[in-house]
């Protein structure tokens, strides 16, 4: 009796590890398609603990077709003619046809939000380096 249960006892660790070792969640993110529509920024600052809230309304519209545009409340004109590239791990903007991306982001996806952190590109001196945004999905 008492082997049974020792064995049981040593079974029950493997097929938990083999159950969270196959977990495959993460492979299966569509995030070419879930970047597609209109975010609006939220927040932003120099690194993730300071963080504050955004004034003026900016909001990115990410189409399908590869290429985005940045519209600011406080501004007359649509910003367009960005194009963007997005894989597992990295957000590229790019301006018109250059080979050459103007801003390199990590990012992830989370309760309908976009965090993206700049890890390469030009940002003004006074905002820090590297730039962490978050933005809220609005269509």
């Amino acid at each position: 009796m008492k082997l049974k249960r020792i064995k049981l006892l040593m079974l029950l660790p493997l097929l938990v590890l083999g159950v969270v070792a196959c977990d495959d969640s993460n492979g299966s993110i569509d995030y070419e398609n879930k970047i597609i529509g209109k975010w609006q920024l939220v927040e932003e600052g120099p690194d993730e603990g300071n963080l504050k809230a955004v004034k003026n309304k900016v909001i990115l519209e990410y189409f399908s077709n590869g290429t985005f545009k940045r519209d600011v409340a406080d501004e007359d004109v649509a910003k367009e003619g960005y194009n963007y590239t997005i894989d597992s791990k990295h957000l590229y903007h790019y301006w018109g046809n250059d080979e050459n991306p103007i801003g390199i982001h990590s990012y992830h996806f989370f309760n309908n939000k976009l965090r993206t952190k700049l890890i390469y590109g030009q940002v003004p001196m006074y905002m820090g380096y590297p730039y962490v945004k978050i933005y809220t999905r609005i269509k």
